[in-house]
């Protein structure tokens, strides 16, 4: 009876049980598998849930940047960026309107426009810090049409802390659509921009705390003023 080598035995048991390997779906044994998901990987990322996420996430970001660009016209405005000069406005009536769970404070008054190109007529101050009596005078910048904004450390502050807060959701939310719309299109380009930036860990993780590190002594620096103003 011949023999047979135990090494070619083993060897072609191995080959013949091996499944036919085919690109990149083939799931081979947990030692050579790759990390990087196939592209069959893109279709299971479009459920509902996917989807909703990715517009929700996509709405928190738009809306997040238009805070920031809100916040940064009003701190524009504070700090005179504007061709419009600070005007003395003097308050005739402050009301408190009710809105939802607080309120806003509307205030109107008049003033000398000067040369400024703004209406000799009514003033108006929407969500005024506080309800100012009659006749208080307030520095104040103003629309050609009357809308005016108080000059004060504490308007400064409320700016600031809200740039802080915009910027910071606006961050998180970019960051997590790119996230999403990486998982749910191309999931194998995640996979290796993930792994490129892997090689990159200490610079990404000192920059992301550096940058949250800056927001944070915006949002100090914001309640500083607001307790001094």
């Amino acid at each position: 009876m011949a023999r047979t080598k135990p090494g070619r035995t083993s060897q072609k048991k191995q080959k013949n049980g091996q499944p036919e390997r085919r690109g990149l779906e083939w799931d081979g044994p947990a030692r050579g598998r790759s990390r990087i998901p196939s592209r069959s990987a893109a279709r299971e990322g479009f459920s509902c849930s996917g989807v909703i996420a990715f517009f929700a996430v996509l709405a928190l970001t738009i809306g997040a940047c238009v805070g920031v660009v809100i916040a940064v016209e009003g701190i524009g405005t504070q700090l005179g960026l504007r061709e419009s000069p600070v005007l003395q406005m003097t308050i005739m009536d402050c009301v408190v309107v009710p809105s939802g769970k607080s309120t806003t404070t509307n205030c109107e008054g008049s003033g000398d426009p000067g040369r400024s190109g703004v209406t000799s007529g009514l003033w108006k101050i929407d969500d005024a810090d506080a309800d100012y009596r009659f006749g208080t005078r307030l520095d104040v910048r103003c629309t050609p049409s009357g809308d005016c904004t108080v000059i004060s450390m504490g308007g400064f502050a409320e700016d600031l802390a809200g740039l802080a807060v915009a910027l910071f959701f606006a961050s998180m939310g970019l960051l997590s659509w790119v996230l999403l719309t990486g998982n749910m299109f191309a999931p194998r380009r995640l996979a290796l921009a993930r792994q490129w930036l892997g090689q990159f860990r200490r610079i990404t993780r000192r920059v992301t705390l550096g940058w949250f590190g800056v927001l944070g002594a915006m949002l100090v620096a914001a309640f500083v003023l607001g307790v001094l103003g």
